[in-house]
Order: structure tokens, then C-alpha cells, then sequence
């Protein structure tokens, strides 16, 4: 293992590269070498989400991006990826989903799919089909698509379940539904469209927090899980509940 390439992505990754290669004695790359790596420390959510949306094979060891994908946490990065180096971690896997607005070229996401009403307070109509079968159809200001990984995340604060991550289902959550007791549903995650029925306003797609742009009424949102994303989890990563 030690002679893999290692490389560091992310929130002062020159820094973090720097302070690795010292602690382990392992030369580290930073920024764009990150292609060729084996092993990648992602620092933070942004750069994790950018190794995704590359298609990275590498194993990724994730810092500071949550504890659905097992992150450490900052200050124990040179001890995570020494444990790294010398093999002494273990492997889990998380599902990437690809997310397809009317057929366009597809979106990889690791946490979450999100269409909500681009100005606050106002409700359209929203439908979710899981495969061929009409789940639901609600009023309400958006509504999340979650992985397990993003189910600790905006879906949670949205009333979602935590999924656990060897569920092989996405949780589907109403934003501000405007029923009392609205429903959230766990559904697989192989075949998953969201539409807006009825558009009383914009309505703009999130997918992991980023703006994917705007979608139309009575327009198909396609997910399915395409891939997964393998993680390198030691000592220092964080439990996953």
C-alpha cells in the first residue's frame, strides 16, 4: 500500500498534503494530481462532492464532510491517513445516484436530490414515482431525495428518516408540506422519478446542495443509483449514527 499514490483535495489541501507527507513520510500530491491517486483525502463536503461528480475509483478517506459518509475530523487527518498508508482501515461503499432532468446528460449524487420552490413560501404540486408505481402527489415547497449518506443532512432537518447505509432505498421527504401529518416514504433506489405537477413558481433542482437549474412543469426528474463510491474508514472516522 505505501506505494500507492496518495493525493489531497479540498479545504487547504496543499497545507494538509504538506503536513501528511511529514507525519508519514510518504510523499502526497495536492489539487489535480488527484485523477492518478489511489487513495484520496477529500477535505470537506465540496471537494467530496467534486471527486463524485468525476467518477473518481480511488478510495476516498473523507474530512470534515459528515458523518454519512464516516468523515474525520480535521485535526486527526495525518494520524487517518497514516492508518491509510500502513492498510490498517477498513472499507465501506456508499451509492451514487445519477440524476437525469427530461433525458439530459445525467448528475452524479452522493447525498441528495432537492426540487424546491425558488421563492420561499410558495407551494407547487409535486409527484414521486418509485419504478411503476405512482407514490404520491402533494402540495408543499419542495421535496428531498436521500441517500443513506444524505439522510443526515437537509432531508433530517425536513422531518426525513436516517436511512441505515446498508438500505439499498432512498428516503423521500416533503419540504413544508401543506397537510399536517404528511407522509415520507423509503423507496428503492433503482428507479426513482420526481415531476412538478402543478408550478405556482419557479421550481429549481438541488443536487448535493448545488443548483442544477430550473425545471418545468410536468417535466421528469429521473434517479437511479449508477455506481457507488468506496470509502476508507479508520480509528478516526466518525460513527455513522
Amino acid at each position: 500500500m505505501a506505494s500507492d499514490p496518495v493525493a489531497v483535495v479540498g479545504a487547504d489541501a496543499d497545507r494538509l498534503a504538506d503536513d501528511i507527507d511529514s507525519y508519514t513520510g510518504v510523499e502526497v500530491s495536492a489539487g489535480a494530481a488527484a485523477a492518478d491517486a489511489d487513495v484520496v483525502l477529500a477535505s470537506g463536503v465540496s471537494a467530496l462532492v467534486d471527486l463524485v461528480r468525476a467518477g473518481t475509483d480511488a478510495t476516498v478517506l473523507p474530512v470534515d464532510a459528515g458523518a454519512g459518509v464516516r468523515s474525520v475530523p480535521s485535526a486527526a487527518a495525518d494520524e487517518a491517513i497514516a492508518d491509510v498508508v500502513t492498510g490498517e482501515y477498513e472499507t465501506a461503499t456508499r451509492p451514487v445516484l445519477s440524476v437525469s432532468v427530461d433525458g439530459a446528460d445525467p448528475v452524479r449524487s452522493l447525498f441528495d436530490v432537492t426540487l424546491v420552490t425558488t421563492e420561499p413560501a410558495r407551494i407547487s404540486e409535486y409527484s414521486v414515482t418509485a419504478g411503476p408505481t405512482r407514490v404520491a402527489e402533494l402540495r408543499a415547497d419542495g421535496i428531498v431525495v436521500a441517500t443513506a449518506a444524505g439522510s443526515h443532512e437537509y432531508a433530517e432537518a425536513a422531518g426525513g428518516p436516517v436511512l441505515d447505509p446498508e438500505t439499498d432505498a432512498v428516503a423521500v421527504t416533503p419540504i413544508a408540506p401543506f397537510v399536517t401529518g404528511a407522509k415520507r416514504w423509503v423507496v428503492p433506489h433503482d428507479d426513482v422519478t420526481l415531476s412538478v405537477e402543478r408550478d405556482e413558481g419557479g421550481v429549481s433542482l438541488l443536487v448535493d446542495g448545488r443548483s442544477a437549474g430550473a425545471v418545468p412543469h410536468d417535466t421528469a426528474v429521473r434517479i437511479a443509483r449508477t455506481d457507488a463510491l468506496k470509502l476508507a474508514v479508520v480509528e478516526a472516522s466518525r460513527s455513522f449514527y
